[in-house]
C-alpha cells in the first residue's frame, strides 16, 4: 500500500468516531469511549502503542458470537494498533468478587459455560486462536446475566511445530505452565485458565501451587482442568465446551 492509500485509510478510520471520554490511560495501552458513526452507538476506541495486532484483530472483526465482545474495525499505523470494539454495560466478574464475594457454585456454571462456548469460537479458527488471559477482569456480565469476554490483546494464533512461545503474556495467577516457557501455549491453556478462575469465583482465593482450595461438588472439574500435564487437560474433540456437560453434572 503506497502513502497516499495509507493516508485515506487513516483519515477514513478516524472520521467514522468521535471521542467522548478516556477511560484508562497507560504508557502501553489507551481505552476511550467514542460515538461511532456506523453503528451509531457508543463503543469503545483501544489505542495499543508500538504493537501490532492487525493480524489477530482482523480475524477477531470477522467473529460474531454472544459471548465474545464484537471487534467492529483495525487499523495498524504510525506503529499503533486501533481498535473499535462493542461497549459491554455491566461489570466484570472481578468487580462482583470485590464487591459481593464468591459466587455460587450455579451461578459458576452459567458463567463458565458461555466463557467456554465463546472461547470455542476462537478456538475453532484456523489457526486457532489462543486467548491466554482467561480471568475475571476479563469477563464482563450484564444485568440480563449475559457474559462476553474482552480484551483480547494478548490472543495469538497457535503455530504447529512452534516449541513454545515467542512472547510469554498473560496474567500469571491464572496462566498455565506453559506460558512461563515449559511449551506453546494452546487451547489446552485457555482450560487450565478456566480452572484457575473457577477456583477463584468459588472462594475468592487463587490456586496455590496449582491446586485448588475449593473444595465442592465442581472440584473434579477444576482438578481436570489445572493438570499441569496439558495432555490430561481436555478430551480428543480438544474444545472447550466439552466441559459443560461435566460442570452441569457435577453442579446438580
Amino acid at each position: 500500500m503506497n502513502d497516499a492509500a495509507e493516508n485515506m485509510e487513516r483519515q477514513f478510520f478516524f472520521s467514522q468516531f468521535e471521542c467522548i471520554r478516556t477511560i484508562t490511560a497507560s504508557e502501553r495501552r489507551r481505552v476511550e469511549h467514542v460515538f461511532y458513526k456506523p453503528r451509531q452507538t457508543l463503543c469503545v476506541l483501544k489505542t495499543y502503542y508500538n504493537r501490532n495486532l492487525s493480524e489477530v484483530y482482523q480475524k477477531l472483526k470477522s467473529i460474531r458470537h454472544e459471548n465474545l465482545v464484537a471487534v467492529y474495525d483495525v487499523l495498524f499505523c504510525d506503529g499503533n494498533t486501533y481498535v473499535i470494539e462493542e461497549n459491554v454495560d455491566g461489570e466484570t466478574l472481578a468487580e462482583h468478587l470485590e464487591n459481593y464475594g464468591p459466587f455460587s457454585e450455579k451461578d459458576v456454571i452459567h458463567i463458565v459455560e458461555r466463557v467456554c462456548r465463546g472461547l470455542e469460537q476462537l478456538h475453532c479458527q484456523t489457526p486457532p486462536l489462543i486467548h491466554r488471559d482467561i480471568k475475571p477482569g476479563n469477563i464482563m456480565m450484564r444485568e440480563d446475566g449475559t457474559v462476553k469476554l474482552i480484551d483480547f490483546d494478548t490472543v495469538r494464533c497457535h503455530k504447529v511445530g512452534s516449541r513454545r512461545d515467542t512472547t510469554l503474556l498473560g496474567t500469571k495467577e491464572y496462566a498455565s505452565p506453559e506460558h512461563f516457557g515449559y511449551g506453546q501455549t494452546d487451547i489446552t491453556s485457555d482450560i487450565y485458565s478456566i480452572g484457575a478462575m473457577m477456583n477463584e469465583l468459588l472462594t475468592g482465593e487463587l490456586l496455590v501451587n496449582h491446586n485448588a482450595t475449593y473444595e465442592g461438588r465442581l472440584l473434579p472439574v477444576i482438578n481436570r482442568c489445572i493438570e499441569v500435564d496439558s495432555g490430561k487437560r481436555s478430551s480428543p474433540s480438544g474444545n472447550c465446551t466439552q466441559y459443560c456437560p461435566a460442570i452441569e453434572a457435577h453442579g446438580e
